[in-house]
């Protein structure tokens, strides 16, 4: 009868300890099982989300900023409370239809975002945040129609914007502001053609540099930078294999430049290089994806200077990857395609404790957003 006792005792423990187990995995997100777990609900936006732009302030907050179908495809933006995604301001800031958001912070945590306004002619716009509401920084400052806008801070808080500019024969512009007007830095359109999908990024001593896909190069990669009159080819012109799409830019702590993106000299996979002084040299293997992948973000670990990688990976569904660079290979964060459906546009950001964060619209949940952040595997 003891035995008995303690059997069926040992059996209930089992059961409840069992549940308690799936309490904390089910609290944890749907895909914690993978190292990965949800920042609040997954799927939270109220519509599908487009052009999706993930960035933390200071105090690891997280924010992000999308195109939102279920408002009339304006920009809007959330931030998680710590217990839920919850609008900051308003919400929806565009005008009209906006699309390609960049979201970034200054020293003092104030969100910028900017955006191409369909109401204003397709012109750039910059907002911030402050107090409670968002504000117009120097209004539509573009002279015409732009795409592929980007925005960043140097040291000393002041946002350049570079983009492709129509006016301009569909090269490169960048301009920044001065607290009271935005200013061309150096010539408009300063690149050899056309250039598509730009992004900027900053060096050390505020040195603005710019990547793009260069199409008077074959549509290969291109980074340019701004040495204070003039901007210059930082090493070769069209350095990437083949073609370069999905480019993302980011600058270490020691001032080397890091440039992802797919390669189509290497089966639409994912490359990394970076600029050793002289030229551009692959940061691992060149096309290390399993399959071809899309929607590239790159992030820099600013304490150990580690890049990491998201994407969506055909060879799993199209599914959320998010890899890094052990200083030998690239190396899968948690398991592979850890996301409910496929991921696109996912935009990366690592925390001030090295943990990445992962936005993207889910496919399986009618393209809303996600954000999964990594708590090591289980």
């Amino acid at each position: 009868m003891k035995k008995t006792f303690s059997v069926l005792f040992v059996f209930i423990l089992f059961l409840v300890l069992g549940g308690l187990v799936n309490f904390v995995k089910a609290d944890l997100g749907p895909s914690s099982f993978s190292g990965w777990a949800s920042i609040g609900n997954p799927e939270f936006s109220a519509g599908s989300a487009f052009w999706t732009s993930l960035a933390l302030n200071s105090k690891d907050i997280p924010y992000i900023a999308y195109t939102d179908n279920a408002n009339d495809n304006k920009i809007n933006v959330m931030k998680f409370n710590g217990k839920k995604w919850e609008n900051v301001g308003k919400g929806e800031i565009s005008t009209g239809m906006g699309t390609d958001p960049s979201l970034v912070f200054n020293s003092k945590n104030i969100p910028y975002v900017s955006y191409i306004d369909n109401a204003n002619g397709d012109k750039v716009t910059v907002m911030k945040f402050v107090g409670n509401k968002w504000i117009e920084v120097g209004g539509e400052f573009s002279t015409g129609k732009v795409a592929n806008v980007s925005l960043a801070f140097d040291s000393n808080d002041v946002p350049y914007v570079s983009y492709t500019d129509y006016k301009n024969n569909k090269k490169i512009t960048v301009l920044k502001w001065d607290s009271i007007n935005w200013k061309i830095v150096g010539n408009p359109g300063f690149s050899t053609d056309e250039a598509e999908l730009t992004c900027i990024a900053f060096g050390l001593k505020n040195i603005p540099y710019v990547a793009y896909q260069d199409s008077a190069n074959g549509n290969k990669a291109t980074v340019m930078k701004f040495d204070g009159a003039r901007w210059a080819v930082v090493g070769n012109s069209g350095f990437s294999a083949g073609p370069a799409y999905y480019l993302s830019l980011k600058i270490d702590s020691k001032n080397i430049p890091y440039i992802a993106y797919e390669d189509y000299g290497n089966s639409s996979r994912v490359t990394v290089m970076k600029f050793n002084g002289a030229s551009w040299e692959n940061v691992g293997t060149p096309g290390f994806s399993i399959g071809a992948a899309s929607g590239i973000s790159l992030a820099v670990d600013s304490k150990n200077n580690i890049p990491y990688v998201s994407y969506a990976d055909t060879a799993y569904d199209c599914k959320a990857i998010v890899m890094r660079f052990n200083g030998v290979n690239w190396v899968n964060v948690g398991s592979p395609g850890f996301s409910q459906g496929a991921a696109w546009n996912s935009s990366l950001a690592i925390d001030s404790y090295g943990i990445p964060y992962v936005s993207y619209t889910d496919h399986v949940a009618s393209s809303r957003a996600t954000v999964m952040k990594y708590i090591g595997d289980n």
